[in-house]
């Protein structure tokens, strides 16, 4: 989901130089999951070889009690230079490009979820995503 971003200098690194830091423990992650009524937003921030990453979903429900129906999602991870939102773009396949699920805008990557999440209830998803934030948190005390 979250690769990497930050505001950098010429010397920026790659995407496999942050990838391969984060792999070997040189960095932090941390998110959040705020409840806005019709609107679940997750934020994620991550830490390696000095560089600050975000990334910022916003899951759209018809209503906002917690048997309303999500109706969107997007995310938008933002990278340190366009070079490393490049890369990450790249990974994606020709035909998520192609039916615009996915989309590159600078240095930033946004993902269109809504197919994976249309139609489950508020509740559910707030569910997952309160788990994925655990997970993190545990992986987070285990290094």
């Amino acid at each position: 989901m979250l690769t990497f971003s930050a505001c950098g200098s010429d010397d920026d690194p790659t995407l496999e130089d942050l990838e391969q830091a984060a792999e070997q423990g040189r960095g932090t992650l941390d998110a959040s999951l705020q409840d806005m009524g019709n609107q679940l937003i997750i934020d994620y921030t991550a830490t390696v070889l000095g560089y600050k990453s975000t990334a910022h979903g916003v899951y759209t429900f018809d209503g906002s009690s917690d048997d309303s129906k999500c109706i969107s999602v997007i995310m938008t991870e933002t990278y340190p230079n366009a070079n490393v939102a490049q890369s990450v773009f790249n990974q994606e396949s020709d035909e998520e490009k192609a039916a615009g699920t996915v989309k590159l805008n600078g240095n930033q990557v946004i993902y269109d979820y809504t197919k994976d999440f249309k139609g489950m209830p508020k509740a559910e998803v707030k569910w997952m995503l309160e788990e994925e934030i655990k997970h993190i948190k545990d992986e987070m005390n285990r290094q």
